[in-house]
């Protein structure tokens, strides 16, 4: 088994290796994004999606959280004007991060163990996570989220319902799995309490700190081991993948077979 480092964590054999909350979602198709063919195309290294700008400014933001901004600039220079600003389209990630420096108790939540790489056992096979800030004194962990709009509903197309920025991205999903995680890494009796801190992009950026509890862990694990078996036998080339048929990788690997009816269009 792979020991996993910051270099490796997201090569192609750690995530053949171990399962993480990120490929697990990308198999389920109640995500916008969710696509079985897709995620066994990407883990196989036969499709490469490129980081869109939202991706950028969020991975800037973390690296700012975790005080690794010189080596950030220094890997994605195409953020970066010459004399090491950013371009317009990124600048309003600085006022973000004012944001948070100006709010005490969100600090004081941001306070811990950065990035600190785990890992157990889940329906049957060894999973992976990076958790932004862990704290051991406190017993609780803390992710750092960016959003359109925190007060936001999305639609969800699959379940046909309005959710919060955090069911209709998954995480609840992300929160449950890493204190499992973190329970069986630190071989504890009870589970830390997560939380999400959340910086949106409206101008003046809003901000929260939401805490879980942790009653319901062990219920949401139980819901998706419902789907895990699935996922997990896929994952491992057990079973032949399902095209969503919509994605932008099946369009760009469509074939044709067959003419289809007008009226059934």
């Amino acid at each position: 088994m792979l020991k996993l480092t910051d270099e490796n964590y997201h090569s192609k054999k750690a995530n053949s290796e171990y399962m993480s909350v990120s490929t697990f979602k990308s198999f389920l198709p109640w995500y916008s994004y969710g696509c079985e063919a897709k995620a066994v195309a990407k883990i196989n290294g036969e499709w490469e999606e490129e980081p869109s700008s939202a991706m950028l400014m969020g991975s800037y933001i973390h690296a700012w959280a975790e005080g690794k901004l010189d080596s950030f600039m220094a890997n994605t220079p195409e953020l970066f004007k010459q004399n090491g600003g950013l371009y317009a389209k990124y600048k309003h990630a600085d006022k973000m991060i004012e944001t948070i420096k100006d709010d005490d108790y969100m600090m004081k939540v941001l306070q811990g163990g950065k990035e600190e790489i785990i890992t157990g056992e889940l329906f049957g096979v060894p999973w992976k996570a990076k958790v932004d800030v862990l704290n051991d004194e406190f017993q609780t962990f803390t992710d750092l989220k960016t959003t359109r709009e925190i007060g936001r509903d999305y639609y969800n197309e699959h379940a046909q319902e309005y959710q919060n920025f955090i069911n209709y991205w998954g995480y609840d999903i992300q929160m449950a799995v890493y204190a499992e995680l973190i329970k069986q890494q630190r071989e504890l009796d009870s589970y830390y309490m997560p939380h999400i801190a959340v910086v949106d992009k409206q101008d003046p950026p809003d901000k929260a700190v939401i805490y879980f509890g942790t009653d319901w862990i062990q219920d949401k694990l139980e819901e998706l081991e419902i789907v895990a078996e699935r996922v997990v036998d896929v994952w491992a080339g057990k079973k032949e993948p399902h095209r969503c048929g919509k994605c932008d990788y099946c369009r760009s690997t469509k074939k044709i077979t067959e003419s289809i009816y007008w009226k059934d269009f």
